[in-house]
């Protein structure tokens, strides 16, 4: 009776593992992807599989649409606006640190003043803006460019975050072990009992016992792992075991909820330096200098030159102890068509001479012989 039951059912535990698998990545997020422990990808807006695998790693990184000045806080007002790379004036509010009074955090969401001011990604990365506008609001003005320094420096901290690395691979091991038993219990084991003479020779109760006793331990160990990764995050513990309790096969992938906010800490650049192949960061790298360039010219405004300034100082700074320079970062592609005579900065697409600006990126086109100083 019970294999009769179970194989109507296992075409939808199939289904459901599967959409489990789908995640939707908005532009506020960044993830990088390993599927069997090595060999990271870099997955940018849209929906991947990223879960498919029990064994692999998802990380995932926040590009925030809010930069802290010396003078205040510039938020992109809506996400239609931070879906662009270059921004027009009238897509940012601006309040002044003098006007703020207050800075609280609802699970993803920042208020200020008690009025709803932005919505992060994860409890954690609240958190984290939260706890820096309230450290640079309290310093004097005189010395926020240091702190704002500081900061810069400490999420691109690349020594740092693979010490992180290190240390938190170790909680996952024992957690991938359980998913990947109740994996090939579940999805190799059980069906070859279900649609095979295998049946005769292997005892279902057994099998179906064996599931509930991964599946179970899947959860005391996700709970324990999640306590000592996150130890103040009582809120998304609790979060994280209902979906798994109300979802089963959501606990195949237990790793994902202990690894997605490994690095909330970190700028994606340093994650990327970390985890992603040589020719990727570059590429990322020599976006994001672009980008800078082209971002100051946006205000007229020292607070916001300052922010870029020390954005692009310390990139520059992280490119140096990777063994690269910016100039080699920016440096012109080689031709691919002949009549091309300027590229994309960011996308490194050719134009022709009639095009000023990239289709694709809205940027401002470089021409072919131009030093990277030109970018500024």
């Amino acid at each position: 009776m019970l294999r009769e039951i179970l194989a109507i059912l296992f075409p939808y535990i199939v289904i459901l593992y599967f959409i489990d698998s789908i995640q939707y990545i908005s532009r506020v997020n960044l993830l990088f992807v390993n599927h069997f422990g090595k060999n990271y990808r870099l997955k940018k807006s849209g929906f991947h599989i990223s879960k498919l695998s029990p064994v692999g790693t998802t990380i995932v990184s926040q590009n925030l649409p809010v930069y802290f000045t010396t003078k205040g806080l510039y938020k992109i007002k809506d996400a239609r606006s931070f879906e662009k790379n270059l921004y027009d004036v009238s897509d940012f509010q601006f309040i002044s640190y003098d006007d703020i009074d207050s800075i609280e955090v609802d699970g993803k969401d920042i208020k200020i003043n008690e009025t709803s001011y932005l919505k992060a990604p994860s409890s954690i990365s609240a958190k984290i803006i939260r706890d820096i506008a309230k450290k640079i609001k309290v310093i004097e003005p005189a010395k926020r460019i240091q702190k704002i320094q500081k900061i810069f420096y400490e999420t691109l901290d690349v020594k740092k975050a693979a010490g992180l690395n290190n240390a938190y691979s170790g909680y996952l091991k024992k957690l991938k072990i359980f998913c990947a038993f109740f994996f090939v219990n579940t999805f190799i084991i059980l069906p070859l009992i279900l649609y095979s003479n295998l049946y005769v020779y292997l005892n279902i109760y057994l099998i179906v016992a064996f599931i509930i006793l991964a599946y179970l331990t899947i959860l005391i160990s996700t709970y324990y792992t999640h306590r000592k990764v996150y130890k103040n995050e009582k809120r998304q513990r609790i979060y994280v075991l209902l979906s798994m309790i109300f979802s089963p096969v959501s606990a195949m992938h237990a790793t994902y909820y202990i690894s997605r906010d490994f690095f909330s800490h970190f700028d994606y650049l340093a994650i990327a330096e970390l985890l992603l192949p040589a020719g990727i960061f570059q590429s990322l790298a020599r976006k994001e200098l672009s980008l800078i360039h082209q971002r100051k010219q946006l205000f007229n405004k020292f607070d916001w030159h300052e922010y870029w300034d020390l954005k692009e100082k310390s990139i520059t700074d992280l490119l140096e102890k990777a063994g690269y320079t910016s100039q080699t970062i920016l440096a012109a592609p080689g031709k691919q068509d002949e009549n091309a005579t300027s590229y994309c900065p960011v996308c490194l697409a050719e134009y022709i001479e009639s095009y000023e600006e990239c289709s694709d990126c809205q940027v401002g086109l470089k021409k072919y012989g131009s030093s990277p100083a030109e970018l500024e």
